[in-house]
């Protein structure tokens, strides 16, 4: 299939995305940005002054603002404004579906003075309706070029891109102001309803084909549970073919913020189910959220929950591989005590959702750190119980190692357990202290731990805090908190993380993925995290020398 393709000095092949506008008021279905040039080159030189390479970064500022000029720019382009590309498709003939390529401009003939300099490129004369007709040697296709605006627009195959009732104002396409240094955009609901409709066809037929396959050693409810996951499958990707809206990735550099990111979003049409589904994972509450403190040095969350069709299918697997674990236990004589494991479990293996998360918090006291673990249960008093009395049962030195309601959190009941001299290991050992003891809890919704110096306390803390809305998954990391844990592999890490974080500077690393207006991942870190990774480069490089020296 033909499209038409852009190309800037020979250097530009872009295929067409998939769209039908048919004006120039409507949006396109895919758009690229970068930030201007004088934007990249103040990205460019943040970056390398954050990692320690202020002089080389002046060097390339000055060398590339003399190229730039201080009036006509590169050649004609201008500095100051955005670039990028948007593409349509047309639905009813593929072969005229277009690109155009959107360049800034402050001078339009040392621009095209640029083109008509290169060996392998011709320029013809201006067209009456204000085109320039340019052809590239071995490239079979011709190109066309039409100042407006202020920006070179430039297009391929025919000029019909550029016609006035067709092309877009920069300024409806391009972010006029933005911390991405790059982004794409793809606009989902733009996606002509003939495609969407081959798309959904074709994925159906090969559902359709993994749900009429044999697989061997399936129990009953496995082999039930399978073509509904695959029906809820394919109902998830049909709503986002017929109901997605807008499909972005973005490389960020804020520098206000101090964060420099990646970032994955996508919306739902207005109104759509879709976007109510999205809003209700940014609003559901989390226990695992709610473990989360002021000193935090690391963390994970996660809050998900099987599709409400799947979970009576989960229901029904789970009450297979229970019958048959009671089966086999009935054969060793031990059905008492599973029949109280499957009482106590039961509700929760069913409840189809993983709401649970670690804070690991400090240093505190000597350096040490604090563990807290959460997990959402339903009937956590049953589970206690079935604790309790599976302490009674064993022998008395073992019994002595719990203490059972050592302290309380309102009503909830606080219990110790002592570990035996050496368990812990090394790495242990130093996070925690040598032989930490453990405390934990039953609310009637989660199930509590904690260890470390000050796990009492964070215990406490975390049982009378609320389940509160967070992140589907998150984990993040505070450098400077565990910078002292790194020493093993990177002695250097806490002068580096001294100088890096003085006064109070961010330092962490995370990775999210959260719900609300669209659904978004995001990997991100605060920008002093730069200097500490590269103090900590540089300060080995410079051990390695040394050694090597000797």
């Amino acid at each position: 299939m033909r499209t038409r393709f852009l190309s800037l000095a020979g250097l530009l092949l872009l295929a067409a995305a998939p769209t039908l506008v048919r004006a120039a008021d409507e949006k396109p279905a895919l758009v690229v940005a970068f930030k201007s040039l004088d934007g990249l080159i103040s990205d460019a030189k943040y970056i390398s002054e954050l990692a320690g390479k202020e002089e080389e970064a002046k060097q390339a500022e000055a060398m590339l603002k003399n190229l730039l000029g201080d009036r006509k720019g590169l050649e004609g382009v201008d500095p100051k404004k955005p670039i990028g590309l948007y593409a349509r498709v047309n639905a009813d003939d593929p072969k005229n579906s277009e690109v155009v390529v959107l360049v800034p401009v402050v001078d339009e003939d040392a621009l095209l003075n640029l083109l008509k300099k290169q060996d392998k490129i011709k320029v013809e004369d201006k067209a009456d309706d204000g085109s320039y007709k340019v052809n590239i040697e071995g490239v079979p296709i011709p190109f066309f070029l039409r100042f407006a605006n202020n920006y070179a627009c430039v297009t391929g195959i025919t000029n019909a891109a550029l016609a006035k009732d067709r092309l877009l104002a920069p300024d409806q396409v391009l972010p006029a102001k933005t911390t991405s240094l790059a982004s794409v955009v793809l606009h989902l609901d733009q996606i002509p309803e003939k495609y969407r409709d081959l798309l959904i066809t074709g994925m159906e037929q090969q559902l359709a084909k993994e749900k009429a396959k044999e697989e061997p050693n399936e129990t009953p409810a496995q082999k039930a549970f399978r073509p509904v996951f695959i029906d809820e499958m394919g109902a998830q990707i049909r709503s986002v073919l017929e109901d997605g809206a807008d499909l972005s990735i973005s490389l960020d550099v804020d520098h206000e913020a101090g964060e420099l990111s990646t970032i994955l979003r996508f919306s739902g049409k207005s109104g759509s189910k879709l976007a109510e589904n999205m809003a209700d994972l940014g609003n559901k509450k989390s226990v695992g959220a709610s473990l989360l403190g002021a000193d935090s040095a690391a963390n994970l969350i996660f809050n998900v929950a099987l599709p409400e069709k799947l979970r009576k299918a989960v229901s029904d697997a789970v009450d297979e591989a229970v019958k048959k674990g009671l089966e086999d236990a009935s054969a060793k004589g031990q059905r008492e005590a599973a029949e109280a494991v499957v009482k106590a479990l039961l509700p929760t293996l069913k409840a189809g959702e993983l709401d649970a998360g670690f804070d690991l918090r400090g240093p505190g006291a000597k350096d040490l750190y604090t563990m807290v673990i959460g997990l959402k249960v339903k009937e956590g008093g049953e589970i206690e119980k079935l604790v309790r009395n599976a302490i009674k049962a064993l022998p008395e030195k073992d019994q002595e190692k719990v203490k059972f309601d050592v302290a309380k959190a309102g009503d909830v009941g606080i219990h110790r357990f002592i570990p035996d001299a050496g368990m812990s290991d090394e790495n242990a050992k130093r996070m925690f202290g040598d032989n930490p003891e453990a405390y934990f809890a039953f609310r009637d919704d989660a199930l509590f731990t904690a260890m470390g110096v000050d796990g009492l306390a964070a215990l406490k803390e975390v049982l009378a805090a609320e389940p509160k809305a967070g992140a589907m998954l998150q984990m993040e990391v505070s450098m400077n908190r565990l910078a002292a844990q790194l020493t093993k592999d990177h002695p250097t890490a806490p002068d580096a993380a001294k100088k890096a974080f003085k006064d109070g500077k961010k330092d962490k690393v995370r990775f999210a993925v959260e719900g609300g207006k669209a659904l978004t991942v995001k990997i991100s870190m605060d920008a002093p995290v730069v200097t500490f990774a590269a103090l900590m480069a540089e300060a080995e490089q410079k051990n390695k020398s040394k050694d090597q020296d000797k």
